[in-house]
């Protein structure tokens, strides 16, 4: 478990550094603060969310659909992960 939350945990970090420095590099000098800004907001929406959505789909529907779907957005990222033009190279 521990090492689990400890991935997830530099994935993450990884993951946040990459995505603000992609974005800062696309948004004009005079879009940044509202670039960024509406990313930190969907970021935080999305951590609300996806476990209130994982945990009505778990209880409701049945236990291994949300790591199903995991599963299946995982494959899709992948999918797309060797067409991504952009990388991250902070």
């Amino acid at each position: 478990m521990f090492a689990a939350v400890a991935a997830v945990a530099v994935g993450e970090g990884i993951f946040s550094a990459c995505l603000s420095a992609l974005l800062s590099l696309t948004a004009g000098p005079e879009a940044q603060g509202r670039v960024q800004g509406g990313s930190q907001g969907l970021q935080s929406l999305t951590q609300i969310a996806g476990p209130l959505a994982g945990g009505i789909l778990y209880a409701r529907v049945h236990p291994a659909l949300p790591f199903a779907l995991g599963v299946a957005i995982l494959i899709g990222a992948a999918a797309l992960f060797p067409h991504s033009e952009l990388q991250c190279s902070t």
